[in-house]
């Protein structure tokens, strides 16, 4: 768990800014069928204070299959919230993802 302070500098077509912001962050792992099995979850909230730039929450859930200690495949749901979005952006964006990896 994390909560802390941040700084967030945006690039926008009107010039750049950086506000302060507030940071929660959870990570979340557990082991499932001994150690071949692994469900994860993170996710972070940030909240910028200036009160027209809104709030970001980023989430990851999935599930990770840990074939040998080299190799892994998974399969996760990353979520990505604003709640203030720029003009011609949707609120929420859902990203599917399917992977085989190495681990080193």
């Amino acid at each position: 768990m994390e909560l802390g302070g941040s700084a967030v500098y945006e690039n926008l077509i009107s010039g750049s800014e950086t506000n302060a912001a507030v940071r929660w962050a959870l990570g979340y792992r557990r082991l499932l069928a001994g150690e071949q099995l692994e469900f994860f979850h993170r996710h972070q909230n940030l909240k910028i204070l200036d009160s027209s730039r809104g709030e970001v929450l980023d989430s990851s859930t999935g599930l990770a299959f840990l074939f040998d200690e080299w190799w892994s495949a998974s399969l996760r749901a990353d979520v990505r919230h604003q709640t203030k979005p720029p003009l011609g952006s949707h609120k929420t964006d859902i990203t599917y993802a399917v992977g085989v990896g190495v681990r080193f």
